[in-house]
C-alpha cells in the first residue's frame, strides 16, 4: 500500500514501513461490530494482504480509495467479502479490471477508485449486500452521524490491523470550519467539495493507517469513502471524499461508459 505523508503533515491511510505510526488508525473510538451489521463493507488485499477496506456496489463492483490500488494490477488485488475477521472465513474473489478518474496523488482530489471483480460476488443480503448510492450531489450535513467500518489498527501507536470488524459513528464537521482547522498546517487546500469531514476531536474517533476506502454510511446509502487525516489526528477531522459529487462518475462505471486502467 502506498502511501504519503506531506509537507502540509497530511497522511494517507495506509501502511508504510518508513512511517512513524503517530496517526489513528482503524476507527479509533470505536467498538466491535458483525459483517451482518454493515454486509456492504469488504476487506482489499493486495498480494494477499489486508490493505484497505471497500464496499459492494453491485456484485460485480466493488469501490475503495483510490491510493490504495494506484499503480497495482488487477491480478494482484483481490476483495475478502461475507466475514467479521480481517483474512478468515468469508470468500475471496479477484480484482478483473481497476477504475481511476482524475485522480491527483499529491493533492488527493478524487481519491476513489472502482474495482470489477474476475467472478461475482455472491450476494445473500445477510452477510453480504450491496450499499445504495446517493443522490447527485448529497452532502451530509454538518451535525448528524456517518457510520464507519473496516479493519484498520486500532490504536496511536501500533500498525497491527484489527482481526475484528470494527464500527463507530462519527459526526460531521462543517465544511468551512474543517477548512479552518487544516489552514492552521496550510493544508487547506485539500478541502474542497469533493470532500467532508467528520470526527476528530469532536466525538473522539478517528480513521487511519488501513482505513483507506472504508464506507461512511448514513440510513443505510454510501456517503463517504475514507480518504486521510492530518498527522496529528487527535486534533484534526478524518477526511472522506463525498460520494454524491461523484456519482454519475461512478454509475457511468459500473454501466461500462468508463475504460478501465491499462497495466
Amino acid at each position: 500500500m502506498s502511501c504519503l505523508l506531506s509537507s502540509f503533515s497530511l497522511v494517507m491511510l495506509v501502511v508504510f514501513a518508513v512511517l512513524e505510526p503517530n496517526p489513528s488508525t482503524a476507527i479509533i473510538g470505536g467498538k466491535k461490530s458483525d459483517i451482518t451489521k454493515e454486509p456492504w463493507a469488504v476487506g482489499v488485499l493486495v498480494d494477499e494482504k489486508p490493505f484497505c477496506g471497500g464496499s459492494i456496489l453491485t456484485a460485480n463492483f466493488v469501490i475503495t480509495a483510490a491510493q490504495c490500488v494506484d499503480g497495482t494490477k488487477p491480478s494482484d488485488i483481490s476483495i475478502h467479502y461475507g466475514s467479521s475477521y480481517r483474512t478468515t472465513k468469508g470468500t475471496s474473489v479477484m480484482a478483473k479490471k481497476i477504475y481511476i478518474v482524475r485522480y491527483h496523488p499529491l493533492t488527493m482530489q478524487n481519491n476513489y477508485a472502482v474495482i470489477e471483480t474476475e467472478m461475482p460476488i455472491k450476494l445473500d443480503d445477510k452477510t453480504t449486500k450491496k450499499i445504495e448510492l446517493p443522490s447527485l450531489l448529497y452532502d451530509p450535513e454538518p451535525d448528524t452521524s456517518v457510520l464507519v467500518s473496516g479493519w484498520g489498527s486500532t490504536n496511536f501507536k501500533s500498525l497491527e490491523y484489527s482481526g475484528d470488524l470494527m464500527e463507530a459513528n462519527f459526526t460531521v464537521v462543517d465544511r468551512k470550519s474543517c477548512e479552518e482547522q487544516y489552514k492552521q498546517i496550510e493544508a487547506d487546500k485539500y478541502i474542497y467539495d469533493g470532500v467532508f469531514c467528520a470526527g476528530g476531536e469532536y466525538d473522539e474517533t478517528y480513521i487511519g493507517y488501513g482505513d483507506a476506502g472504508d464506507p461512511a454510511v448514513q440510513n443505510g446509502t454510501l456517503v463517504g469513502v475514507a480518504s486521510y487525516i492530518s498527522s496529528m489526528p487527535s486534533e484534526f477531522p478524518s477526511v472522506f471524499l463525498r460520494v454524491g459529487y461523484y456519482v454519475l462518475d461512478i454509475k457511468d462505471i459500473i454501466s461500462g461508459k468508463v475504460k478501465p486502467q491499462e497495466y
